[in-house]
C-alpha cells in the first residue's frame, strides 16, 4: 500500500470518527472529537487491530450487522467467524464502506 492510500484511507476515518480539520495553507492540523488539542497523530487504523477495535466501539447497534456483513465480503469468508481473522486494512475498508458508497470487492 503506498503512502497516499494510507493517507486517504486514515483522512476518511477521522472524518467519520469526527475529528476536525484546520488547514492553514500550507498545513493541516488535526484535532479529535471533543477536544482542544490540535496536531493530532491519528491512530495507525489501517495497521493495528488495537485501533480498529476502537472504531468499531462507534458503530451504533444498527450499523453494527452492516459492518459486519462489509467485513465478510472484504475478507471473501463465508461466515461471520471466519471474518473475525481480517487484517486492520479489511477492517478499515468494512468501516469505511459501512459510511459510504464503497463497494467491497467480491469474489468472482
Amino acid at each position: 500500500m503506498t503512502y497516499i492510500e494510507e493517507e486517504k484511507i486514515q483522512r476518511t476515518i477521522a472524518l467519520i470518527l469526527g475529528w476536525r480539520c484546520l488547514d492553514t495553507g500550507t498545513k493541516e492540523f488535526w484535532s479529535p472529537p471533543n477536544s482542544n488539542a490540535s496536531h493530532v497523530n491519528f491512530p495507525k487504523w489501517h495497521s493495528d487491530l488495537n485501533a480498529c477495535h476502537e472504531f468499531e466501539k462507534s458503530l451504533t447497534p444498527e450499523l453494527w450487522p452492516v459492518y459486519c456483513e462489509k467485513l465478510r465480503l472484504c475478507t471473501l469468508n463465508k461466515t461471520d467467524a471466519e471474518a473475525t481473522h481480517a487484517s486492520a486494512l479489511q477492517r478499515c475498508i468494512a468501516f469505511i464502506s459501512t459510511h459510504s458508497a464503497i463497494q467491497c470487492p467480491t469474489a468472482q
